[in-house]
C-alpha cells in the first residue's frame, strides 16, 4: 500500500484552516445591512439559546434614528391553545417565491362598518397581530467546475534484463515510473445550504489522465473565494499490470509479453484544484414579502 503522507498533511492543514475559520467567525454571527439601500432585508440564521449575533447596520446616521429590537414569540403548539369559544379558521395559502426569505402576515381589524359580531365577546377581544414566517432553503448548493488533479495513481513500468546467465527476465523498473499522475477533470461540488462556514463540500469528479485513462475522484473540497475550490480524496482508475500468470522475475519466453500488458483498477490519493463556471444564487435576494388577508379585503368591500 502506498503511503500518502504529503497528501494527508495537506488535507490536515485544510481541515485545520476550516475548523479555525468556523471557531473564529461563527462565535458571534454578523449580519451586514446597508441602510442606504432603502430596502427592507431578511436573514436566516441558526442560533442556540445564549448565542449572540450582531446586526451590522452600515451607511446609517446614528444621530438621526432610533434603533430598537423587538422579540417575536414562537407560535404556541396546538396543544397549548386554550378553548376560548372561537372556532373560525381562515387558511391563507402562499406559493413560495424562491427568492424570498420570509413572509409577514398582517392581521388587522377592519375599519368602518363591521358586522355586529365583531363588537361582542369573544370576537371583540381579538387584537391586531403580526405573524412572521422565516423561510430557510433546506436544499443544497451545487457547483460545476473544471480543473486539474495530481494523484499517485500511476502504472508500473516493466522491462527485461539479463539475469547473468544469459536468460532475459522481467523486472519492474522503478526508476522509469512516474511519481505522480497529472490529469484534468470535471467536478460537481455539493454543499448543504445550512452548513456552517469552513465546512467542505462533497465533491465528485470525472477526469482523463495524461495516459488517456478515465479516472473517478471523490473527496472533500474547500471553497476559496467565490469560484475556486481546493481539496483532495481518493482517485479510482486503471493501471497497467503484467499478463495473467506472469510475474516479475519470470524468464521471457514470449518476446511480445511486455507489449501486451493488461490493466486493473486501483485506488490512490489525489489533490485537485477546481474553478466553477456556474455561480450560486442567493436564496434571500428579496426582502420579506407582506401577505395580507384577502378575506379581510373582501370584508372591507362588503361593509362599504
Amino acid at each position: 500500500m502506498k503511503t500518502h503522507s504529503a497528501f494527508f498533511a495537506l488535507i490536515s492543514l485544510l481541515a485545520l484552516f476550516g475548523v479555525s475559520s468556523v471557531s473564529a467567525k461563527d462565535k458571534v454571527k454578523e449580519l451586514p445591512y446597508d441602510h442606504s439601500s432603502g430596502k427592507n432585508a431578511s436573514f436566516q440564521i441558526a442560533l442556540k439559546a445564549g448565542e449572540e449575533f450582531i446586526l451590522q447596520i452600515n451607511k446609517t446616521a446614528k444621530e438621526c434614528f432610533d434603533y430598537n429590537v423587538e422579540k417575536v414569540e414562537r407560535a404556541p403548539e396546538p396543544g397549548e391553545q386554550g378553548d376560548d369559544g372561537i372556532t373560525t379558521k381562515n387558511p391563507i395559502k402562499v406559493t413560495h417565491d424562491g427568492n424570498v426569505g420570509g413572509y409577514i402576515f398582517n392581521i388587522t381589524k377592519i375599519e368602518g362598518r363591521r358586522p355586529a359580531a365583531c363588537s361582542t365577546a369573544p370576537h371583540s377581544e381579538l387584537e391586531n397581530a403580526v405573524v412572521i414566517v422565516a423561510v430557510s432553503d433546506s436544499g443544497a448548493d451545487v457547483d460545476f467546475g473544471g480543473g486539474f488533479t495530481i494523484s499517485e495513481l500511476t502504472s508500473p513500468v516493466f522491462g527485461s534484463r539479463d539475469d547473468g546467465s544469459g536468460q532475459d527476465v522481467i523486472f519492474r523498473d522503478d526508476d522509469a515510473e512516474d511519481a505522480t499522475n497529472l490529469g484534468v477533470a470535471a467536478f460537481i461540488h455539493v454543499r448543504g445550504k445550512n452548513w456552517g462556514k469552513g465546512y467542505p463540500s462533497l465533491s465528485f469528479g470525472l477526469g482523463v489522465s495524461d495516459a488517456s485513462e478515465t479516472t473517478y475522484y471523490a473527496g472533500p473540497f474547500w471553497r476559496i473565494g467565490k469560484q475556486a475550490y481546493i481539496g483532495g480524496g481518493i482517485a479510482f482508475g486503471s493501471v497497467d499490470r503484467l499478463p495473467a500468470g506472469v510475474r516479475a522475475g519470470d524468464p521471457i519466453t514470449d518476446p511480445g509479453v511486455l507489449g501486451n500488458l493488461g490493466s486493473r483498477t486501483d485506488t490512490a490519493a489525489f489533490i485537485g484544484f477546481s474553478y466553477t463556471f456556474l455561480g450560486n444564487e442567493n436564496a434571500f435576494k428579496k426582502p420579506f414579502t407582506s401577505v395580507s388577508d384577502a378575506n379581510a379585503e373582501d370584508g372591507k368591500a362588503d361593509s362599504q
